[in-house]
């Protein structure tokens, strides 16, 4: 089964996410960041959603100081638990 990982590093970088293209589209890459990455982020960390051939969800600026200063956030996601996304979306 595939494990996809989610790094909060990726929130900081238009290229992060394998340059957005992790999964089939950008709107389920941003739902499964949502449920199962952003609630693993430092309080404070905020993130925005951004139109683009790269990465679509990002970090705000004044939060990239926050991930740094915090401990690596990461979190391994199934195939599983992204297809639970997919239905959530009706994709």
């Amino acid at each position: 089964m595939n494990k996809y990982r989610l790094s909060g590093a990726d929130l900081v970088s238009k290229w992060g996410f394998h340059d957005g293209d992790l999964f089939e589209s950008k709107e389920l890459l941003v739902a499964v960041v949502r449920k199962y990455l952003e609630p693993k982020l430092p309080k404070g960390v905020l993130l925005y959603e951004i139109c683009s051939i790269h990465n679509p969800i990002r970090a705000e600026d004044e939060s990239f100081e926050i991930l740094f200063d915090s401990e690596p956030v990461e979190v391994w996601v199934t195939e599983e638990m992204v297809d639970a996304v997919r239905l959530e979306l009706g994709i």
